[in-house]
């Protein structure tokens, strides 16, 4: 693993886990002390892996791999754009809304094909295959991802075509 790149995720990751201190700080202590949730960032192309662990109050971002919560599988310039938007909202939402318990149930894989070129995943809980494929831009995935894109419009005008999975889609909406 190139050392110098993963360096460079760690530090796009760090507001990523500065968003996640700030939210965790806004819950009661019992919760806050209760919230687990472990999230692998990897950049397909670079092959950079950032681990974010959130155990309690505490949010430690490494270079690791192994089992997760979430793992979000994307070119590193997919991440970069979800980041400097400000949000990834499929980590941060469901801490900030207190749905930890259904993600944690939750098992399955998102695949976005980019008519543009590639691919984004989202794995829950270690599933391997895709229980839900949706078509659409990379700019419209980061928009996705990010928060910024409301699905239920892009589906309306267009710019997100599903292709599979609708009752997967719909259990994604009991964590988001």
């Amino acid at each position: 693993m190139d050392h110098e790149n993963t360096s460079r995720l760690i530090a796009l990751v760090q507001p990523l886990q500065t968003q996640c201190v700030a939210i965790l700080a806004q819950l009661a202590a019992a919760t806050r002390e209760s919230t687990k949730l472990t999230v692998v960032l990897h950049a397909i192309d670079s092959q950079q892996i950032v681990r974010v662990a959130i155990d309690g109050g505490n949010v430690t971002v490494t270079e690791s791999d192994g089992s997760a919560h979430m793992r979000l599988t994307a070119p590193y310039a997919t991440f970069a754009s979800m980041l400097q938007q400000g949000s990834m909202r499929f980590v941060t939402d469901p801490i900030a809304r207190g749905k930890l318990g259904n993600l944690h149930q939750l098992q399955g894989a998102l695949r976005l094909n980019l008519s543009d070129g590639g691919e984004v995943r989202v794995n829950f809980n270690d599933a391997t295959q895709p229980e839900a494929v949706i078509k659409m831009t990379q700019a419209d995935a980061v928009g996705l991802l990010a928060g910024t894109l409301n699905p239920q419009m892009a589906v309306i005008t267009g710019r997100m075509q599903i292709v599979s999975g609708m009752s997967f889609l719909m259990s994604l909406d009991r964590i988001m």
